[in-house]
C-alpha cells in the first residue's frame, strides 16, 4: 500500500498508508491542510462517493491529549448543529514513528470531520475589503445558538477565537473543541495549575489572569470565558479591530443594540456577563433584529 507522512515536528515524522477505512468506506488521505499544537490536519477523500472532508491526526498522544481527543470527538457527535463543525467518524490508524533514528510502530488517533472550503475566519477578514452587516449577523446569530447548544450540554469550548471559526460553504462554524470541558463531576478537568488555557490574543480576562500567575479571583475559566471569547471575535469582525481597552460607543461601527450586547458579554468581571451563552443569544438576536 502507498504510504505518506505527517510530520509533526522536526524529528517527530510518522508513516501511515495513504488510506483509511471506516464504518465499510475508504478514504484516501491527501495534501496536508493545517498543524496545531498536537494535531495535524489533512484532506481526505470519500473513495467511493468523491465527499470530500478533513482528517486530524492526533500526533502529540499523551494520557492527557489523548483524553481530550475523545472527549473532543464525544462533543462533536453529540451536537449536529450547522454552525458546529460537522462529524463523521473516528477510530485509530497505525503508523511508524521515526524519531532520531528512533523507529517503532504506534497507533495514532484521527477525526474526521466535515471540510472548510474557504479557510478560517482570521484569513476572511483579512482578505475582505468588508463584509456586509446582513451576512455577519446571520452569521452571529448561527455562532451564539451553536455555542448555548454546546453550553447546555455542559461543554466549555475555551479556546473560541477567529482561527477555530470556519468557511464552509456560507457557513461560519465553531472548530476544534480540543481544549474543552465538561461540567461533570464524572468528567474531570484534565488541566493542571501552570497549564493556560484559552486562544493567545483572545483570552478572557480570567484566561489571562491565570496564565500570569493569578489565582483566585477571577481566575476560573467558565462559560462566560466563552461568552467573552466569542463577543471578542464579532467586535473583531464589525469593526476590524481587536477589543482591547475599554470598547467605546465612538469605536463601535454596527448597530448601537448590537454593541450594548458585547459591551456586557465584554466586561472584566465573568460576574458582570452573561452567565452562558443563552442569556447572549437572547439579547443578540433580539439586537439585531431591533
Amino acid at each position: 500500500m502507498i504510504e505518506l507522512f505527517l510530520q509533526y515536528e522536526k524529528h517527530k515524522i510518522y508513516k501511515v498508508p495513504s488510506r483509511v477505512e471506516n464504518q465499510g468506506s475508504i478514504f484516501s488521505i491527501e495534501d496536508r491542510l493545517d498543524c496545531g499544537g498536537n494535531a495535524v490536519v489533512h484532506k481526505c477523500i470519500n473513495q467511493a462517493t468523491g465527499d470530500e472532508y478533513a482528517i486530524k491526526f492526533l500526533l502529540h498522544d499523551s494520557a492527557k491529549n489523548k483524553t481530550r481527543f475523545k472527549r473532543e470527538c464525544f462533543a462533536l457527535e453529540g451536537c449536529g448543529h450547522p454552525h458546529i463543525i460537522s462529524y463523521l467518524c473516528s477510530g485509530r490508524i497505525k503508523s511508524i514513528r521515526n524519531q532520531r533514528k528512533r523507529v517503532y510502530e504506534k497507533n495514532l488517533s484521527y477525526l474526521i470531520m466535515e471540510l472548510s472550503d474557504n479557510g478560517n475566519l482570521m484569513k476572511f477578514v483579512r482578505k475582505s475589503i468588508k463584509i456586509d452587516s446582513n451576512i455577519y449577523h446571520a452569521q452571529f446569530r448561527g455562532l451564539v445558538e451553536a455555542l448555548s447548544t454546546l453550553h447546555n450540554q455542559d461543554i466549555i469550548h475555551r479556546d473560541i477565537k477567529p482561527q477555530n471559526i470556519l468557511c464552509v460553504g456560507n457557513r461560519w462554524v465553531i472548530s476544534d473543541l480540543g481544549l474543552n470541558s465538561i461540567i461533570n463531576k464524572s468528567q474531570p478537568d484534565l488541566t493542571n495549575e501552570n497549564e493556560n488555557i484559552g486562544p493567545r490574543f483572545w483570552m478572557s480576562p480570567e484566561a489571562m489572569n491565570r496564565s500570569i500567575g493569578v489565582k483566585g479571583r477571577f481566575a476560573k475559566i467558565g462559560k462566560t470565558s466563552d461568552v467573552f471569547q466569542l463577543a471578542s471575535f464579532f467586535w473583531f469582525v464589525t469593526t476590524r479591530l481587536h477589543p482591547s481597552g475599554i470598547p467605546l460607543e465612538k469605536d463601535w461601527r454596527g448597530k448601537k443594540e448590537v454593541y450594548k450586547v458585547l459591551v456586557k458579554a465584554l466586561q472584566q468581571n465573568p460576574k458582570n456577563r452573561y452567565a452562558d451563552a443563552q442569556g447572549f443569544r437572547d439579547d443578540l438576536i433580539a439586537a439585531i433584529e431591533s
